[in-house]
């Protein structure tokens, strides 16, 4: 088993990367520009080139099975524009950890990108149930679901899910999309209620709510 201090030495160095991640994304918005925010002796492309993907690496190559690695690695690679890196690296973490949710949840959503929609949709429904625990897997794979004209096991599937986590926005939300694109506007309404009983003064909410009452 892996000593204690090695846990805590990847997990800082995935936060580390998380940031970089972070700063690269401002970069790209123009936000660090706009702002005057410098980055002393570094810039986005630096980041980019070197040290990420660097601690990145040597965290796999210490713990094969330390997830983030991968996922965020993957991400940056994406970030980069190197789809094909991040796929190579996906398959290679799913090789060393093919019961991990968070990879398969990430390869899908790298298939969907690559407009492979069969396999994206394997990926994310072998996510969920990897980690079915976790809102969000069941709530990508029935969002996947849906766009795959299987409405009725994504709705199944939602349902569930708010079983278990009353207050997911994104549960309700899309709950109420799928009724409503299917014109069950009544079963529409009764979700977008709960939303607005979650978060009354938004007013994205207030006109998703007059959307469905309009077409009633």
């Amino acid at each position: 088993m892996p000593a204690p201090w090695m846990f805590t030495w990847l997990h800082l160095i995935s936060s580390h990367l998380i940031s970089l991640i972070h700063f690269m994304e401002l970069a790209a918005s123009g936000a660090l520009e706009k702002y005057n925010v410098e980055m002393l002796a570094a810039d986005a492309a630096v980041i980019e080139k070197a040290e990420d993907r660097k601690l990145f690496k040597e965290a796999i190559e210490l713990a094969p099975y330390f997830v983030p690695a991968y996922v965020n690695l993957a991400d940056l690679y994406r970030r980069m524009g190197n789809e094909e890196a991040a796929n190579r690296l996906l398959t290679t973490a799913l090789a060393a950890n093919p019961k991990s949710g968070p990879l398969h949840h990430a390869m899908g959503l790298a298939q969907v990108r690559n407009q492979t929609p069969e396999k994206a949709l394997a990926s994310l429904g072998r996510a969920y149930e990897l980690s079915h625990e976790d809102s969000r897997y069941a709530y990508v794979y029935a969002v996947a679901l849906n766009s795959m004209d299987q409405s009725d096991q994504a709705v199944l599937l939602l349902q569930e899910t708010h079983e278990k986590f009353e207050n997911d926005q994104d549960v309700i939300f899309m709950l109420a999309t799928i009724h409503r694109d299917r014109k069950e506007y009544e079963a529409a309404l009764e979700y977008a209620k709960i939303l607005i009983r979650i978060v009354p003064a938004n007013p994205q909410v207030q006109a998703f709510v007059k959307d469905i009452t309009d077409r009633m």
